[in-house]
């Protein structure tokens, strides 16, 4: 990846700190506001928020993989004051709710390790993990806060890293995108997940992921290539002619029953 200039990454840290700004009023709108899923024709999306976004946070992002024709729903498993281990209890319930089959889930920083303590059966029901600027090797910058239990989870060497940070290899595909740098991983080398699976924006900050109309349309851009197939066809629901058409058949299929078989006639 060529360098960033300084002009770029001077832009990108403004509209970090704009959208960090923004959070707050999207978690306040959030408890009124709560926006249901979105219907389409491919494969269904499931995204999920990190630890200080509300799911309206992600309303750009959803309404753009709409457009491409994705089912797309939106999932806050919990707060930094709930285990990680306890929200991905609380995902694998919203899939199981939601009805998810062959999905992808797109996840956004700690939402994506929420995501590592799926049930087998609830990851089974997921086609592709896509993380972005989730931190699988945790993160210094929240050791000083023991005390908090999703905090206590991201911190680098806590056993729920130990445990499950290797399970995102479990899923059929596995794809983690993260920013050239991300303040809210200390150092930003545990950022990346390794094994030359990183894909690398060339902007700054965890918000800008799921924010800037640059990056969305790069991930739409890609899911839509790498879930080329054509959409898939929406079952009718059963209308007056599917009933009746069923009872013929199976009045049809009675008075078969009831009438004796004829002998074949002697020429």
């Amino acid at each position: 990846m060529p360098p960033v200039s300084h002009f770029r990454a001077f832009l990108g840290w403004l509209k970090e700190f704009l959208w960090f700004v923004l959070i707050f009023f999207y978690n306040l709108a959030n408890l009124v506001v709560r926006p249901g899923p979105l219907r389409g024709r491919r494969r269904p999306i499931v995204i999920v928020a990190d630890f200080f976004c509300s799911p309206l946070y992600y309303l750009p992002l959803r309404r753009a993989l709409a457009r491409a024709g994705f089912p797309v729903y939106l999932a806050k498993p919990g707060h930094i004051f709930r285990p990680l281990r306890e929200q991905g209890r609380r995902l694998s319930r919203m899939l199981e709710d939601w009805k998810i089959e062959d999905g992808i889930l797109l996840t956004h920083g700690a939402g994506g390790l929420a995501a590592l303590s799926l049930s087998d059966a609830s990851r089974q029901r997921i086609e592709h993990l896509i993380s972005l600027g989730t931190p699988f090797h945790g993160t210094r910058l929240f050791l000083w806060t023991p005390y908090i239990s999703a905090l206590r989870d991201t911190a680098v060497g806590s056993d729920y890293l130990l445990i499950n940070r290797m399970n995102a290899l479990l899923f059929t595909s596995f794809t983690p995108f993260i920013a050239w740098q991300d303040e809210w991983i200390v150092p930003f080398t545990l950022a990346r997940f390794g094994q030359g699976r990183d894909l690398v924006f060339d902007q700054v900050g965890r918000y800008n992921l799921v924010r800037s109309k640059e990056n969305i349309a790069t991930l739409v851009e890609y899911i839509s290539d790498y879930y080329s197939e054509q959409p898939r066809p929406v079952p009718e629901p059963p209308g007056k002619t599917g009933k009746s058409s069923a009872k013929k058949s199976a009045k049809a299929k009675k008075k078969a029953q009831k009438s004796p078989a004829r002998p074949a006639r002697k020429r």
